[in-house]
């Protein structure tokens, strides 16, 4: 009952909320229930899609935001699916791009040889990316334990999992 009463409050609080603001409260709220996301790729778009039940199924078919998708767990990839907001079409293994002909391993390498002018342009300006979601994260003040958009805690100073490391805290 607690959750359905959560659930009730989160849906009077939101609602109470002006458009821009309850778009970032449903957010954080899913980011709080949810163990695995991601964020689509396309500059434009950059929605959350919540993928718990995608990337845990062993049913042959799963929904995420009303995008029904044919799922095979035996498969190398499951197929392409639309993103909820603006149907990019998005491989949900490796939380990128649909990239057809290539597996995931062949397209990260092939994206990354692309990435290295960019990786070189935010080592130069000191920023860091997300070693989960790639995000790129810019530290203005505080302390090197940063917590990106999608949840993942890491070490602003080597990138690497927050912990993992034996960089100085400060």
């Amino acid at each position: 009952t607690s959750v359905a009463l959560g659930d009730a409050v989160d849906l009077h609080v939101s609602q109470l909320l002006p458009e821009t603001a309850r778009i970032r409260y449903q957010e954080t709220m899913l980011l709080h229930a949810a163990t695995s996301v991601m964020y689509c790729p396309r500059r434009t778009c950059g929605v959350l899609i919540v993928l718990d039940s995608v990337l845990s199924s062993t049913a042959s078919e799963a929904t995420k935001h009303g995008v029904f998708a044919e799922l095979d767990p035996e498969e190398e990839t499951f197929g392409a699916i639309g993103c909820p907001k603006c149907q990019q079409e998005l491989c949900f293994q490796c939380r990128s791009e649909w990239h057809p002909g290539m597996n995931c391993q062949q397209y990260q390498y092939t994206k990354s040889r692309y990435a290295d002018e960019f990786t070189k342009f935010c080592r130069n300006m000191k920023w860091m990316r997300c070693f989960d979601c790639g995000h790129v994260i810019e530290k203005k003040a505080g302390c090197n334990h940063i917590t990106c958009r999608c949840g993942s805690q890491l070490c602003y100073l080597c990138g690497s999992k927050w912990g993992s490391c034996k960089c100085q805290v400060i």
